[in-house]
């Protein structure tokens, strides 16, 4: 009976994380992410498994599935399967990578001004703040710990502040009580 609950468990979460990646996708246009700057890329999930994809305004029909057992897309371009895997996904960005190698798709949500910059940084800073994915270099990396640091000092250094304050006030608190008890007790 306990094995039985357990499965319905991860029946429902798997469930809810299905509606919630197709909920996502299907809900907005998205800005495929590339370095190729002469060509823009759109991509519409649409219902009964229709992907519209418009290409510099020139658009084309594929169909899409989602695989909930892997957390994966599938998208048929009628020459080609793809095997996509959903590495993140919320409201302002859906990161794919193509099964079995390290390549990465970044989908951009087209209905905000998250994107208004968009470029490779932007993307890197939000996954690392927003999803807890860290695709940083080096630099970047070494640059956020060293402001982490100096805000943590800072934060420790008013923190210090308010302590040596509170122990002031609270001194000076006490001698006047004791000036107050003596004046009273003559």
């Amino acid at each position: 009976m306990k094995t039985y609950i357990i499965n319905q468990f991860r029946k429902i979460s798997s469930i809810n994380k299905k509606l919630d990646v197709v909920s996502i996708l299907k809900n907005n246009m998205w800005l495929v992410f590339d370095d190729n700057v002469d060509k823009t890329e759109k991509f519409v999930f649409m219902d009964k498994d229709k992907l519209l994809i418009a290409v510099n305004g020139v658009t084309s029909y594929s169909t899409w599935q989602y695989l909930a057992v892997s957390s994966s897309i599938i998208i048929d371009d009628k020459l080609n399967n793809y095997l996509l895997n959903v590495v993140a996904c919320d409201e302002n960005i859906v990161v794919l990578n193509l099964d079995g190698t390290l390549q990465y798709c970044f989908l951009l949500n087209t209905n905000g001004n998250v994107w208004a910059e968009c470029d490779y940084s932007a993307i890197q800073w939000y996954l690392f703040r927003k999803c807890n994915i860290d695709i940083l270099s080096d630099e970047q990396r070494n640059e956020y710990k060293k402001n982490h640091e100096i805000q943590i000092n800072e934060q420790w250094k008013a923190k210090q502040s308010r302590n040596v304050t509170i122990v002031v006030f609270s001194t000076w608190a006490l001698v006047i009580t004791m000036v107050l008890l003596l004046l009273l007790n003559k």
